[in-house]
């Protein structure tokens, strides 16, 4: 099963693919195709190998266009949790019985050399991670947290967190690790921030939502937008600031 946020349109085909494959869908989303691809990866690799559960995620997520935040859970590996995100915010919240004394987490790369394994676990002492796309709904769990970056496949097994990329690139992967932020606000400073009501935060908050909302779906190199599979071409038109007096 995944936990999915955002818009996350599937290449071409890959449906009707699946059906051909006896799949069958009880609706018209790409959200229920999504479990059942990565079924379908598990169940028929090309190598003749079995899979680990990172390993079907990220070739799930090699199928996917747009923005999107997935967490993945499966009964065929208990106890195990993969997620990954593009576009979409996402974080990991970290609780723990003392006192956190690392600041970062290693990254792997997986077709890096000698990437080794670089697990985070806190020895001897059990550790809950939590997931959320924002921090007001980790505050009150914990004040520790991980803000990943796009194409992070984060895994915990067996307590243990480990953050895998696919392959390194120059011009974005210049760090090896994700810090571990502590949260300095109260969970009402988080929610309505420095605004006098939450009204006036929304307002102010409007051009970021509407980035939030297009990221992952804007091509300005084509001027294309692409929402739920379907890519319209669109003209920019640039309005100077007015200020209304009243």
């Amino acid at each position: 099963s995944s936990g999915i946020n955002a818009e996350c349109p599937l290449r071409p085909g890959i449906k009707q693919f699946l059906e051909k494959e006896n799949y069958t869908f009880t609706s018209d989303t790409d959200t229920e195709v999504i479990p059942k691809l990565a079924h379908y990866i598990y169940h028929h690799s090309e190598e003749g190998k079995t899979l680990s559960f990172t390993e079907v995620v990220e070739r799930v997520i090699s199928q996917l266009e747009g923005a999107f935040a997935l967490v993945f859970k499966s009964t065929v590996f208990p106890k195990q949790i993969v997620a990954v995100k593009r576009g979409s915010p996402l974080l990991v919240g970290i609780k723990s019985e003392r006192d956190i004394s690392m600041d970062k987490v290693n990254i792997s790369y997986r077709q890096k050399e000698n990437s080794g394994d670089r697990a985070f676990n806190i020895a001897g002492q059990s550790a809950e991670y939590f997931f959320a796309s924002d921090a007001s709904a980790l505050i009150e769990h914990t004040d520790r947290v991980i803000y990943l970056e796009d194409d992070d496949v984060t895994s915990i097994v067996d307590g243990s967190l480990r953050i895998n990329r696919l392959k390194e690139h120059a011009k974005t992967d210049e760090t090896t690790s994700r810090q571990i932020t502590t949260l300095r606000l109260q969970l009402q400073q988080i929610m309505k921030g420095n605004y006098s009501t939450f009204m006036e935060k929304e307002i102010h908050e409007q051009p970021e939502s509407v980035m939030n909302t297009m990221r992952g779906r804007i091509d300005f190199t084509s001027d294309m937008v692409c929402v739920l599979s379907v890519c319209l071409s669109v003209s920019v038109i640039v309005c100077p600031s007015v200020r209304l007096s009243v």
